[in-house]
């Protein structure tokens, strides 16, 4: 029962710090591109950006209580859908397009890419 409970709070985290992160790119549209001591209340202000610091902040705390509750191996290979969630999100949110990039290996190995 703990291991489906820090599998479900895992998946949360990781879902807040990815979606955190796609909020922060979103609100550094209308901000200067370079932080610094001088620009660093521009983005607080911003408040798009912030509420993605705060998801961000707050999946990491999440993250913290699932690792205190189950093992790294079990909250790693959770933690890494993560990326499926930012690439969902940032295909819907922010109309970024996905792409599959190949590698030059044999193998067909695909990545998602919404770079």
């Amino acid at each position: 029962m703990v291991a489906v409970l820090a599998v479900l709070i895992v998946a949360v985290a990781a879902s807040c710090v990815n979606v955190g992160k796609a909020l922060q790119k979103q609100g550094t549209k209308s901000l200067p591109r370079e932080i610094s001591l001088v620009t660093l209340p521009t983005y607080l202000a911003d408040a798009t950006w912030r509420r993605g610091l705060v998801l961000d902040i707050c999946g990491g705390l999440l993250m913290v209580v699932a690792l205190a509750i189950a093992p790294v191996s079990l909250v790693q290979p959770v933690a890494s859908g993560g990326v499926a969630v930012l690439a969902v999100y940032s295909h819907v949110q922010l109309e970024e397009k996905l792409a599959t990039v190949r590698s030059g290996y044999t193998g067909s190995h695909t990545t998602p890419s919404a770079w």
